[in-house]
């Protein structure tokens, strides 16, 4: 097989499309050659250019096509795989690149694996990413709420508004806070979701680390029970307490959802220092984990009201 003859210099980096290979004087043919991968239908880099790895593939493929339309962002589950959000199994797509565009009459949208989302107005606010705009995180979240159940859309804003832990993550502040999400809720009177992200934005709150947290505490409220505080010390006032993911101050009652990572065996002598305190000082201590997840914590809810009736 021949080999492709090299492209002119000015092209080098580039982004290939018909009109910058006509620009360039080179025949658009030359776009079928074995070392241009095409991204979308008339955008293509130069293979060498292409990451091998799938996420980062995923993620210049999205920056490539948002930057190649005027007035386009990233939005949706892209906005928020490119983030590094929770999102359930069925919503975490690393090939269909989400854009969205000012609704503009006469003007359609046709990629291969592009999904092109119509907006009646730019929002007010987008940022920057990598060259490209993209979704602001609390406009992601209203993006996500057609898609999302009403628990999972819950669980993400607990997860936009938490604040997180610099030891093991890469930032130190909350992506969002409550007050912006209900500032751009309020703004986006007639967008697909909004009803359901009006209903749920009462419920998101700051202190879940987790989904399962979070529909550890929903399953509680559904049950008729009062709603259980969040980061519960062990002992009042001692900053350096080992706190419990929910509890009842009052009633001296600690909840706890242990995930796969707290089996593993230095977090398991972790979680037994922290246990061991709370029922030192004097709490009744509730462990859960997946298998009463996969229940719909009905046997937990069952538990819990046991233990606070006596």
């Amino acid at each position: 097989m021949r080999t492709p003859q090299p492209l002119p210099s000015a092209l080098a980096g580039k982004t290939l499309t018909p009109r910058a290979l006509h620009e360039a004087g080179v025949h658009r043919s030359r776009l079928r050659r074995r070392d241009i991968t095409p991204l979308a239908r008339g955008i293509n880099l130069q293979r060498e250019l292409v990451p091998a790895e799938t996420t980062e593939r995923f993620r210049q493929r999205a920056v490539v096509l948002a930057r190649a339309r005027e007035g386009c962002w990233i939005s949706h589950t892209t906005a928020a795989v490119l983030r590094g959000w929770w999102l359930p199994t069925a919503l975490h797509d690393v090939e269909t690149v989400h854009l969205t565009l000012p609704k503009l009459r006469g003007t359609r949208t046709r990629l291969d694996r592009v999904q092109c989302h119509r907006a009646t107005k730019a929002p007010r606010r987008l940022e920057r990413y990598d060259g490209a705009r993209i979704s602001t995180p609390e406009l992601t979240w209203l993006e996500l709420a057609s898609s999302l159940e009403y628990t999972e859309l819950i669980a993400l804003g607990d997860n936009l508004v938490r604040h997180p832990y610099p030891q093991y993550e890469s930032r130190s502040h909350p992506w969002t806070g409550i007050e912006r999400l209900r500032a751009v809720v309020s703004e986006a009177a007639g967008m697909h979701g909004v009803k359901k992200a009006r209903a749920a934005l009462p419920l998101v709150r700051v202190g879940v680390d987790s989904p399962q947290e979070t529909a550890l505490r929903l399953a509680v409220l559904d049950a008729g029970l009062p709603e259980p505080e969040l980061q519960v010390p062990a002992t009042e006032g001692d900053p350096w307490s080992p706190r419990a993911d929910l509890g009842y101050r009052r009633h001296r009652v600690a909840m706890q959802y242990d995930g796969a990572t707290h089996f593993a065996a230095e977090q398991a002598r972790k979680d037994q220092a922290r246990n061991n305190a709370f029922i030192a000082a004097g709490w009744t201590l509730l462990l859960f984990n997946r298998d009463d997840a996969r229940q719909g914590f009905t046997r937990a809810v069952a538990q819990i009201r046991a233990v606070l009736a006596r």
